[in-house]
């Protein structure tokens, strides 16, 4: 199955724990993830130094939704492996995925 993950979780530890770990047993499973889109403040979280998201790359893309990062000021120095993205490229992955995952 294609899943997308779409997190828009505060940036608290359990709740990106359980996301993350939702995101392995996928892949353990052979699942294939569209991508994990990061919005509102779960943006903070995925560019947090050392942020245990980056294992999933290159794997699983890893977007950050723009308007999120602009409006904390996060648009400079975006590191790899994660990538501005829009509300465009996240309705073309619901299109084409058959389980969206949200993570409040």
């Amino acid at each position: 199955m294609n899943y997308t993950l779409f997190i828009q979780a505060s940036p608290t530890p359990n709740d990106m724990q359980t996301a993350y770990q939702f995101a392995l047993t996928l892949l353990e499973q052979k699942h294939h993830i569209k991508c994990i889109f990061f919005t509102e403040d779960a943006v903070y979280q995925a560019l947090e130094k050392n942020s245990f998201w980056t294992t999933l790359a290159p794997n699983v893309p890893l977007w950050l939704c723009s308007s999120a990062c602009e409006m904390r000021g996060l648009l400079k120095d975006i590191p790899a492996p994660f990538v501005i993205s829009g509300l465009g490229e996240l309705m073309q992955a619901f299109l084409i995925s058959d389980q969206i995952m949200t993570f409040p």
